[in-house]
C-alpha cells in the first residue's frame, strides 16, 4: 500500500461483462475496512496470527457506455511504477 498513490493507472477486468476497463486511483482510505465493520473481527484467543487487513481504494472507472453490475467480482491491477520495457505484464483473468 505504500506505493499506491492517487492518480495511478488502474486496469479492471469485470468477470460479469468479460471486459477490461481502464481507470485511475481517486483516493485511499486511511483506515482498514475492519474499522467500518459493524462486527469487526477480534483475536481474543491470545494467539498471534497474522490477519489480512483490507484497505479501501476508490477507483474511477472509464467504462464508456457499459454498465458495471454492482456487487460483482472484478480483478484490479494498479500500476505502481513505470514499466521498464515495452513488454506488458502477464494477465490471467
Amino acid at each position: 500500500m505504500a506505493r499506491v498513490q492517487p492518480g495511478q493507472s488502474v486496469e479492471i477486468y469485470s468477470e460479469a461483462l468479460a471486459s477490461t476497463f481502464s481507470g485511475r486511483v481517486e483516493a485511499i482510505t486511511p483506515a482498514s475496512a475492519a474499522t467500518f465493520s459493524l462486527l469487526p473481527a477480534s483475536n481474543v484467543s491470545g494467539s498471534y496470527i497474522r490477519v489480512i487487513q483490507y484497505v479501501p481504494v476508490k477507483v474511477a472507472v472509464d467504462s464508456a457506455d457499459a454498465v458495471l453490475p454492482l456487487g460483482t467480482s472484478a480483478h484490479v491491477r494498479i500500476q505502481v511504477r513505470q514499466p521498464t520495457s515495452a513488454m506488458p505484464l502477464p494477465w490471467q483473468p
